[in-house]
């Protein structure tokens, strides 16, 4: 009982989840004060309860997920804390607390998840001037925190792998072949070793901001547009005059880092198509249109979702010379080394 402070029987029997029995006999072997109505108090706790101060005027405080404060009344109990308007927010399902917001001294607001308490992350839905004091603080720092995670994909993504591999390995890829940065080309000019190199690394830079963002937010939307940065700076580098690759592997390691078994059962299918075809811009096509249906039948996130619609219609929009080329039966299969360099 001395959990969670005053609370009345039904609290305590709820909070221990033991017989009506077992309850009043526990309650029974403790000395309580009754403290308001129908409210017990252990009664060694009497003076620290009486020494409480009420809360300042327009004083904000977190309460993290496991409070008891927020955990220790039945649901039929709860009124007295929390206003009707945060009560579904501030209690899940099963009727475990979720972390709450006070300001005065009453629940107002939710604190999403463990990572968004860490970061203060709030999303109020109390009204009037309570919501004014709250929010811009949580929103302000969400609203940074997402720039720079956006910044970073997006920088992450710019890193031209292939163009660095190559020149590694003595082979300018902007010279050789068809003149992308991209794992084919660098297949094509260099060899096998640095091709595997440069897809370990296109997938890497996508994989990781994502990665990154997901520890450090659970706000789905900034999550999806931080891959998107990732495909946008693979596909427009700002390392190289904004011009690039076309995206496919940051793309596989953005939805490796979104849905790690659709992700990789994709990537699998990417391949499946490529080393059957022969054609890897062919397998990047099909890529690009399954995956929308893969994320959505298999009930991901909506942000998600729609990444993969805008994220796969700007990797086909870097294919489209591609899908000419292979409708006039002119596109280089897989592996097929070229040196002279091509104009698309």
């Amino acid at each position: 009982m001395r959990a969670f402070g005053p609370a009345r029987p039904e609290d305590f029997r709820w909070w221990t989840g033991v017989s009506k029995e077992r309850a009043t006999a526990a309650l029974g072997s403790v000395e309580t004060v009754e403290v308001g109505e129908c409210y017990l108090l252990p009664g060694a706790d009497c003076e620290d309860f009486e020494a409480v101060e009420a809360p300042e005027q327009g004083s904000v405080d977190l309460l993290p997920k496991w409070d008891c404060y927020t955990m220790g009344y039945a649901p039929d109990g709860r009124q007295r804390f929390v206003r009707p308007e945060a009560r579904a927010r501030v209690y899940n399902e099963a009727g475990d607390g979720l972390g709450v917001v006070l300001v005065d001294g009453e629940a107002v607001a939710a604190l999403l998840g463990a990572r968004s308490v860490s970061l203060a992350q709030i999303s109020c839905i109390g009204g009037g001037s309570t919501q004014a004091r709250v929010s811009p603080l949580g929103y302000t720092f969400s609203a940074m925190l997402g720039v720079l995670l956006i910044l970073c994909g997006y920088l992450l993504g710019s890193v031209p792998t292939g163009l660095l591999v190559g020149r590694a390995f003595g082979v300018d890829v902007l010279k050789e072949g068809s003149g992308n940065i991209g794992m084919a080309n660098v297949l094509r000019s260099a060899g096998k070793w640095p091709a595997a190199l440069t897809m370990l690394g296109d997938m890497l830079k996508g994989f990781l901001p994502v990665v990154l963002a997901r520890a450090l937010t659970d706000n789905g939307w900034i999550i999806a547009a931080v891959a998107l940065a990732a495909v946008i700076g693979a596909c427009w580098s700002v390392f190289l005059g904004f011009k690039g690759g076309k995206a496919v592997a940051t793309g596989a390691g953005t939805t490796i880092g979104l849905a790690p078994p659709v992700g990789l059962v994709l990537f699998a299918l990417w391949w499946t198509v490529a080393l059957t075809s022969r054609y890897t811009s062919l397998a990047a096509i099909v890529l690009m249109i399954v995956s929308p249906f893969a994320f959505l039948l298999t009930g991901q996130p909506l942000p998600y979702v729609i990444y993969t619609f805008v994220g796969g219609a700007v990797v086909l929009w870097r294919h489209r010379e591609n899908a000419k080329a292979l409708l006039a039966g002119r596109e280089r299969k897989f592996g097929e080394r070229v040196r002279k360099k091509r104009a698309r």
